[in-house]
């Protein structure tokens, strides 16, 4: 009787998990903490497992048989026959705003990417991934200061909080059309649910009167097809080093949320209540990323730049102050690895990676560019004497934002933790076995 493959227990483990991540990123729940989120679909997550957010989240040109490489499809044609590769990675945050009067902080952890990659024929591979596009958290609240409002009224504070995120899910095909020259595509699937909340508190210090209170909360369901084409060329191969470039295009998609308002209104003698759908324009743009790749044995150089068109594919809000602007992303990251074949001391095998960020908020505020910019560190620990499973960790520490023109600044840390699995021909996965 024939069995099933080990491939099989893979997968089986993949399907396991990955209703889990789906669900931690699909329900309500905080994963950022920046008021700048009040609006769009959120913070965009930096792409890429932690090995990647190591240097800088930078890597569309590199390819690799030990490492799943999400940020090209192309780059899974690269990958060994008879080996299966499988990625899982979780994140831990902690953010510390202020402003020029108010400081405050918050903490998050959560589970941040799951992927498998498996070859389909030679110099032909198969990746999926789930991983956020992005994550809304914001608790806000906003006193009327004006003496007439104190005088009459009272204390009025207008309250503002807001969870969830998008989340993506990618299966893609990378092939080699000829030698060191792939091409790859994606099909790409965005779910997610954003949930913003607004209630008036008023207290009171007259005593006379009666005032009305607002709540309202607004829930956003996205579901929406996109894809993405890829192409990577090792322009250089050989024993001792390697030059490649790459890059991927995105085409705009409208997500066209589907949305659910609720406003509630009233005082001790009765309440109003509004309930309305509706559906609302909102659009990811098209996306451009071209990137470098140098490596030696002991050396490896990543650069990438990124463009998005967020200006030309959706529209501003003059009345609060917010317009939607083109972004330009510059990530760069280097790895070293004193001596990969070091049976002896350990530490000389791992590798060592460093990365800067510089990216622009997707918004502007009172008609202010919001900066990001980052620097990152990272480990990569064999787990093997040989073959690509590891475990990779990787910390990013940027700033966000100025306190300048009455905004935010932000301030985070994030941690993130990759767990890759490399299964190696000679351990069998792809053998038949027969028992009699």
């Amino acid at each position: 009787m024939q069995i099933k493959t080990k491939i099989a227990s893979v997968l089986a483990a993949f399907i396991v998990v990955l209703p889990l991540v789906g669900s931690a990123q699909t329900t309500n729940g905080i994963n950022a903490f920046s008021p700048y989120t009040l609006y769009g679909i959120g913070e965009l997550t930096v792409p890429g497992g932690a090995s990647s957010r190591a240097m800088g989240g930078s890597g569309v040109a590199l390819s690799s048989a030990y490492q799943i490489n999400t940020l090209n499809p192309a780059a899974s044609s690269f990958m060994l026959q008879k080996t299966v590769l499988f990625n899982v990675g979780l994140e831990a945050a902690s953010f510390y705003d202020k402003n020029k009067t108010q400081k405050t902080s918050y903490y998050t952890g959560n589970l941040q990417n799951i992927s498998l990659q498996l070859p389909l024929a030679r110099k032909i591979g198969f990746m999926f991934s789930l991983s956020p596009l992005s994550n809304v958290g914001y608790r806000i609240t906003e006193y009327d200061r004006r003496p007439e409002i104190l005088a009459n009224i009272g204390q009025v504070a207008y309250k503002y909080a807001g969870e969830g995120g998008v989340s993506q899910f990618s299966g893609g095909i990378g092939m080699q059309i000829f030698k060191n020259f792939a091409i790859g595509a994606d099909l790409i699937y965005y779910l997610g649910n954003i949930n913003r909340y607004y209630d008036t508190e008023i207290t009171p210090i007259t005593g006379t009167g009666s005032f009305f209170g607002v709540s309202a909360w607004t829930k956003e369901h996205i579901s929406r097809i996109s894809g993405r084409f890829g192409f990577q060329y090792c322009l250089k191969a050989d024993m001792k080093r390697v030059f490649a470039i790459g890059a991927t295009y995105q085409p705009a998609t409208s997500l066209r949320p589907q949305a659910e308002r609720f406003v509630q209104s009233g005082n001790i003698f009765g309440d109003t209540v509004i309930l309305n759908n509706y559906g609302t324009n909102l659009s990811i743009p098209h996306t451009v990323t071209a990137g470098l790749f140098y490596a030696t044995t002991k050396l490896g150089l990543t650069f990438d730049y990124s463009f998005q068109g967020w200006a030309n594919s959706n529209q501003d809000d003059p009345a609060n102050g917010v317009g939607f602007t083109n972004t330009h992303s510059v990530r760069a990251g280097v790895q070293i690895i004193p001596n990969a074949l070091d049976a002896r001391r350990a530490m000389r095998r791992w590798s060592y990676r460093f990365g800067y960020r510089y990216n622009t908020y997707y918004m502007t505020f009172k008609g202010q560019a919001i900066r990001d910019n980052a620097i990152t560190l990272g480990l990569g620990i064999p787990l093997k004497m040989a073959g690509g499973t590891s475990l990779n960790l990787a910390l990013d520490m940027g700033i966000r934002g100025t306190t300048r023109y009455e905004l935010i600044q932000e301030k985070y840390l994030k941690l993130s933790i990759g767990f890759n699995f490399f299964a190696a021909p000679e351990e069998g996965w792809f053998h038949k076995r027969k028992y009699r």
